[in-house]
């Protein structure tokens, strides 16, 4: 049965509901925009720090419970102590390789006849998330090499980067050269000002001595 997974409670499978419909709205891109009086249009700034910002999205899932009547309220308590108030990943079955954040919340109990009807609304992030971070391992050596990052994501994410020393040896050196800037690290993990991924495909250039462990994060919307 297809349902929606909130934190590690599955609709169906933990809490006996049964998913009847879910509305999923898109953000709302915070827009910046100046009036021209005595002139036509506006003038728009909502790009002027770099990439469009959003709200928050909702989601609304419209749940059926047909267990006995006289177990409707149990159902409704269970429900609200699983959920109501609480911030968590949400996971639909038709879109499981990616998850959402929000705040739960629990609407009012409904019956119909023999069904118990309730929503659950998710007040959550503008971006839904990749169940799994992107992981890129590089050996560095004396040679230069290149390297492509990836960011198929419309979010911009900031890497951390993980160096290791070679096997045998106490302390690793490598230079990363990206953008147009270059850094020389030694072991130690980094998060590097200069080191950002817009969406799409970002090159890497890397030599020296360690291995260079580099993760991200990637979201869209």
């Amino acid at each position: 049965m297809h349902g929606v997974t909130f934190g590690n409670l599955h609709s169906y499978d933990d809490l006996s509901l049964i998913l009847s419909s879910k509305k999923i709205k898109a953000p709302e891109p915070k827009t910046e925009t100046v009036d021209i009086p005595g002139g036509d249009g506006v003038l728009d700034f909502t790009e002027f720090f770099g990439d469009v910002h959003y709200n928050n999205r909702k989601l609304s899932f419209d749940f059926s419970y047909i267990g006995a009547r006289s177990t409707f309220m149990d159902k409704f308590s269970e429900v609200q102590s699983a959920l109501h108030g609480r911030k968590l990943k949400v996971t639909l079955d038709g879109d499981p390789g990616y998850y959402y954040v929000g705040r739960c919340t629990v609407d009012e109990w409904k019956t119909d006849k023999s069904i118990g009807k309730i929503t659950v609304d998710v007040d959550c992030e503008p971006y839904k998330y990749k169940q799994s971070a992107t992981t890129v391992v590089l050996t560095a050596a004396t040679a230069e090499k290149a390297a492509t990052l990836t960011n198929f994501g419309r979010k911009t994410v900031v890497p951390v980067v993980v160096v290791a020393a070679p096997s045998g040896a106490d302390a690793a050196s490598v230079t990363l050269q990206f953008d147009g800037t270059s850094v020389t690290l030694s072991t130690g993990t980094y998060t590097l000002d200069n080191l950002v991924l817009t969406q799409g495909a970002h090159e890497l250039k890397y030599s020296g001595s360690g291995t260079i462990t580099i993760k991200y994060q990637e979201a869209t919307l």
